[in-house]
This record gives C-alpha cells, structure tokens and sequence, in this order.
C-alpha cells in the first residue's frame, strides 16, 4: 500500500482572477480606441467651415467674421419726401389757373372770388375789372369786382355766347359780356363800354 502523497493546491481562485483579469484587459483596450476614435471623429466636425468667399490666405490667422450694422435713421414725417399737407392735397384736385393772383376759387385778393367751396370756370382780369364766372350747386354764377370803385357784384343769370358768356344784371337790363377778348358792360342808356383782356382762363 503506497503512502499518500502531499495534496494537491486548489487552482481554481487563481483561474478565476486570470479570466477577470482577461476580461478588464480586453474591456480597457475597447475604452481606448472608442476614446481615440471619438476624439478624431470630434475635431473632424469641428474643422473650420468653408465659405463662398474661398479658402483663408496661408500664414492668416482665423478671425471671426465682422459685423456691422448700420441704424436706421427715422425721417420725421412732417420733413418727409414727397409729404403733402392737406393745402397742397386740396390744390391738387382742382386745376390751376393761369391768371396772376389767382388760385381754384378765383382772385387771392378777395375781390371776384367763388362763394363757399365753389369753383371758378372762367378768371378774366382787365384794367378796372375783375371777373369770375363760378361753377355752384346750382349752376353758374357771375362775380365781378370793380379796381376802381372797390364794389363788386354776384348775379345768377347768364347764358352761354359761344366762347363766353352773356350775364344779365339784377335791373334786368345792364349786361356784362365775358370772353377771351375782355369784359364788355353794357349800361341802361345802351351805351357799351369795351375793358380788353389783361389775363384770361377757363377750364
């Protein structure tokens, strides 16, 4: 009968930490290069961008982009372009005449000048008169102003004479021809009394 021999060492703690030890090995290695592959990966999308302007001269350094803004300067509407007053929009719907010291309603002075907010049709200027025939609700209408006497009138009957108009005076018997040529006044003793055209306008 054999003696025994010395028994044998258990391995098995040893083969256990060999195989952990393996395995945080290959664990640490697969950290590394998913470390080193992240970080190319990052400067690589972080590289400069290339813009339409072409590539940076060599030797320059990156510089960020400059800016500028520039404000806007507000215009006052009251010193604006092209800005009109209510005047001037009111002037504009009318049309202007030609006669000196005059505007749409007929003689700035006050004298042969349109009622209310009517319009003048006809502006006639002479040496001893002035003369508006009126565009009114009603119709037409005569306005005429003495520069000698400083005396005016207004009369509502008048008819068209080709190129003017034939106004009858409120005794129904003085009359007062307008046209082109002048004002002519004829008084009750049938005596004409001629005044040539200075200025005349009509619409």
């Amino acid at each position: 009968m054999q003696p025994y021999g010395p028994p044998h060492p258990n391995r098995t703690p040893v083969i256990v930490v060999s195989v952990i030890i393996g395995v945080l090995i290959v664990a640490g290695a697969v950290a590394v290069a998913l470390l080193l592959t992240g970080g190319r990966s990052g400067q690589q999308a972080s590289g400069p961008a290339t813009t339409g302007a072409g590539p940076m001269p060599p030797g320059e350094p990156n510089s960020p982009a400059t800016v500028t803004v520039t404000a806007l300067q507000q215009v006052p509407q009251a010193t604006a372009a092209g800005a009109t007053s209510p005047a001037d929009v009111s002037n504009a719907a009318h049309p202007t005449p030609t006669v000196a010291g005059t505007d749409w309603q007929g003689f700035e002075s006050g004298g042969a000048r349109c009622l209310g907010s009517d319009g003048a049709a006809v502006l006639l200027s002479t040496a001893r008169s002035q003369v508006a025939i009126c565009s009114g609700s009603s119709g037409l209408y005569y306005r005429g102003w003495s520069t000698v006497d400083l005396d005016g009138i207004t009369l509502y009957t008048l008819s068209r004479t080709g190129s003017g108009f034939h106004v009858v005076g409120s005794d129904g018997i003085t009359t007062y021809d307008v046209g082109p040529s002048g004002l002519v006044i004829t008084t009750t003793d049938g005596v004409q009394h001629p005044e040539p055209a200075l200025a005349y306008w009509s619409q």
